[in-house]
């Protein structure tokens, strides 16, 4: 598992008072309130928001983790931990923040961009 996300992801459930309209209705479709009460018994809307940052992925499935190193972690199982983080939270939203791609396995394209002048491949 890729632990070393900062405790992986943010989950928020954020409450607002009941408007006196359904949110339920034909206009409403973006993001879908669960109904329930405050702790006074008055009704409210909440929903669950699922922040991911930072995933870096690089492309190359072999790419270990910068967390633990007890743990076996690499490119290999991030998909399926969030997979499961998904099914567990069960959110309304999902927010993907911060680097989701990493650049270490391409540094090399500036200086490729520079050699090459722009000529494609080397020589040409």
């Amino acid at each position: 598992m890729r632990t070393s996300l900062s405790l992986l992801a943010l989950v928020a459930t954020t409450s607002v008072a009941a408007p006196t309209e359904a949110c339920g209705s034909s206009n409403n479709k973006l993001l879908n309130a669960v109904v329930g009460k405050d702790s006074a018994g008055q009704p409210e809307l909440s929903f669950t928001v699922l922040q991911i940052p930072d995933m870096h992925y690089t492309g190359n499935a072999s790419y270990a983790c910068r967390g633990p190193p007890h743990m076996p972690c690499g490119e290999y199982n991030m998909t399926d931990l969030i997979g499961r983080l998904v099914g567990h939270v069960q959110p309304n939203l999902i927010v993907f923040t911060g680097d989701q791609v990493e650049n270490t396995e391409v540094q090399h394209v500036g200086h490729h961009i520079v050699y090459h002048g722009g000529r494609g491949q080397e020589g040409h």
